[in-house]
């Protein structure tokens, strides 16, 4: 497995090249780094249906699915990263290699095709997007603003963001608000994506079986008609902590209760937070499962993640109405351990293995390798792709100890229950 990085000369796009010849397909994907905020928010979830549902050459619904479809099951899609208080519109294509084609069929041009298509001559007239793929794209982004309430961790996990981090774009919901995406305009959408093509940063990684020139020169033909001058974008944004933690609560029509706490941090490097994470939650052996789920029997489930670039530790778990605070109780008492290092020597060996694990199983497969090179870049790293973390393995108990203590409880979330479950 190699990496290499072609050159985009002063255009603010960085391309990205990952040979790896177990491979069978190829991946190509790109993201566009952009600034958040309440007005944005909507049209960037707008853009990644409205860029990959169809284009000024496919314009007619389902054509594109179709096109694709006829290149051996080759795929097209985009999604909405919250990466900090910014925003990543990433797009990807993958397929399968030519040189595993019938006839070795030049699958990967028709592809390239396709995506650039997509991108710079999306399904538009006269400054705007076509009106009727425009309101079905906007239905469906209402229809999914709307959904949320009927799913309770996102909702709690909305509401937790709203709190932890109110007043920063990192407590704009995901999908942005739902009475500014009923307003949003095709012709809106339709300068912000002229302007997000000028102005944003572009990361490229291709991840493929064997070096293929044709990938990067389609590239640079394509973006070489666009009049570029990249605005930086900040991905690191970390959140300050409250000097007490404040209490947010919530009530929701069904069984369960919802429990997130959100911890802030200073100066924990992101390996050593990520293995503290993976020791709360991750392994048979995490001190949230052993002990606030399994001994304690207060959760059906408990979880922690990172978040890197917002320098904050999330755990949530789903609870018995009533018994919130117990489980908020037990969850700060296992970050109580980690601070005082009242956990078992195996603890962090475990964990170790499992961040390990984790890398191998993502370098088995194109996606895991492009997220890994994009998270790298994400946190302004060298991506690496090997297995093994020498600065992870040097980890030792006073090390993690030392990096817990400065873990701080900045915010509960209790979203009650308020349904009672019916007995069978």
């Amino acid at each position: 497995m190699q990496i290499c990085q072609p050159v985009f000369p002063g255009s603010g796009i960085r391309c990205t090249e990952v040979i790896d010849p177990k491979l069978h397909g190829c991946l190509l994907s790109l993201h566009f780094a952009v600034p958040r905020d309440a007005r944005t928010a909507p049209m960037h979830a707008l853009l990644t249906d409205l860029l990959t549902a169809a284009s000024a050459d496919y314009p007619e619904i389902g054509a594109l699915s179709a096109r694709l479809d006829a290149l051996y099951a080759a795929d097209l899609s985009a999604s909405l990263i919250l990466c900090g208080d910014s925003t990543d519109l990433h797009f990807t294509a993958s397929w399968l290699d030519d040189a595993l084609t019938p006839d070795r069929l030049p699958i990967t041009d028709a592809v390239l095709e396709l995506v650039l298509g997509c991108l710079l001559r999306p399904h538009a007239r006269n400054g705007s997007f076509d009106p009727a793929l425009f309101a079905v794209c906007r239905q469906n982004l209402i229809d999914e603003i709307d959904g949320i309430l009927g799913n309770k961790r996102e909702y709690a996990l909305q509401l937790a963001a709203e709190t932890a981090f109110a007043g920063e774009p990192a407590a704009i919901p995901p999908q942005g608000d739902r009475d500014l995406a009923e307003t949003v305009t095709p012709q809106e959408c339709f300068a912000l994506w002229q302007d997000i093509l000028q102005t944003a940063p572009i990361e490229i990684i291709a991840v493929l079986p064997r070096e293929n020139p044709q990938i990067t020169a389609a590239l640079r033909a394509g973006f070489a008609g666009i009049a570029r001058t990249p605005r930086p974008v900040t991905w690191l944004a970390p959140s300050p902590c409250r000097a007490e933690p404040v209490l947010a609560e919530d009530a929701i029509a069904v069984s369960q209760s919802k429990l997130v706490l959100v911890y802030k941090y200073r100066n924990i490097p992101r390996r050593t937070a990520e293995l503290l994470t993976k020791m709360l939650s991750g392994t048979g052996t995490s001190l949230l499962f052993v002990n606030v789920r399994e001994r304690e029997g207060l959760c059906y489930d408990c979880s922690a993640t990172h978040s890197a670039l917002k320098c904050a530790v999330v755990i949530e778990c789903g609870v018995q109405p009533g018994r919130e605070q117990a489980a908020a109780d037990a969850i700060c008492a296992q970050i109580e351990a980690l601070q005082t290092g009242d956990f078992p020597d195996s603890l962090c060996e475990e964990a170790k293995l499992s961040t390990e694990y984790a890398a191998a199983l993502a370098l088995d497969s194109a996606s895991g390798i492009e997220n890994r090179v994009a998270a790298a870049y994400c946190c302004g790293e060298t991506p690496s792709l090997t297995v093994a973390d020498s600065a992870v393995r040097a980890l030792t108990r006073a090390d993690l100890t030392e990096a817990a203590c400065r873990l701080r409880l900045d915010t509960v979330l209790m979203l009650h229950g308020t349904e009672t479950e019916a007995n069978p």
